[in-house]
């Protein structure tokens, strides 16, 4: 199976503004799912190509469509992934990513699109997103034992689906994930606040890093305790929340108020429910 076409697209969400206490939420917010050339699509649990024909585009590139498959439903060989057609898609877990626990649509997305090298950190809602769950979901270690045996099964099916040079580039893009959000999320600040990073004083600079690092590290042993200790769900979202709303309230007292909701658009307290639900 040749290269494909793989492309990242993107409609307003109102409704999950509604749902994930984001109805103040004055920034565009974008639902993101994954479709290929052939017509297959990924709703990342959501609308597909069928229910948003005019979705826009937000990133295109060519990927081993057997391996995009084998990424999305490796817990399933028998069937590529439920809402290959286009259908909606429900909440049950995708390309290792249960909704609104380890990830969200954005998540989903990037973990499809790895084979293709591309990512959705230019989709609306992407600066909070990518602030609390990373750029690919919690979860490195699993992903990158996910897209190995993704790969076995690609090349078992068709010989030679996926190189080994392609295997060790798409590992190094997720073992660099801590570095390249960090970067993404830098980028939203100059983006949203219409100044240049290094402008800001050096300590603030510092604090920044210091922040994300530490909430880095918070949600990487709280998913741990949630998939391996026996933390409960709401336990875990309910800690997660905590993290998440002292790590943007030390950025608000870093850059002000005002500087915080020209980046995030709400208040820290709300942006610590985006993805985890009210």
């Amino acid at each position: 199976m040749a290269k494909q076409l793989i492309s990242a697209r993107g409609v307003d969400c109102p409704g999950a503004k509604q749902e994930w206490g984001l109805a103040d939420y004055p920034y565009p917010f974008s639902h993101v799912f994954v479709t290929a050339e052939n017509g297959f699509c990924w709703g990342c649990f959501g609308r597909g190509i069928s229910e948003v024909p005019d979705a826009s585009t937000i990133c295109q590139g060519l990927a081993n469509l057997q391996w995009v498959m084998q990424i999305a439903s490796l817990e399933c060989p028998s069937n590529p992934h439920p809402c290959i057609s286009g259908a909606v898609c429900s909440k049950s877990p995708c390309a290792g990513i249960t909704f609104t626990v380890n990830g969200i649509c954005q998540n989903c997305a990037n973990r499809l699109l790895l084979p293709a090298g591309i990512d959705v950190n230019k989709a609306p809602g992407n600066e909070i997103a990518t602030f609390l769950f990373g750029k690919f979901g919690l979860g490195r270690l699993e992903l990158m034992d996910r897209v190995t045996k993704a790969a076995d099964r690609a090349n078992s099916i068709e010989v030679g689906a996926v190189s080994s040079d392609d295997l060790k580039a798409v590992l190094g893009l997720i073992e660099s994930e801590e570095q390249d959000e960090y970067k993404i999320i830098l980028g939203d600040m100059q983006e949203f606040l219409g100044i240049k990073i290094p402008d800001l004083p050096a300590s603030t600079q510092n604090q920044i890093e210091i922040v994300h690092g530490h909430l880095y590290d918070q949600r990487t042993e709280t998913y741990e305790d949630y998939l391996k200790n026996g933390l409960g769900l709401e336990a875990y979202r309910t800690t997660m929340k905590k993290h998440a709303l002292a790590a943007f309230s030390e950025i608000e007292t870093e850059i002000g108020q005002k500087g915080f909701q020209q980046i995030f658009g709400v208040s820290p307290q709300v942006a610590a429910h985006y993805g985890f639900g009210q």
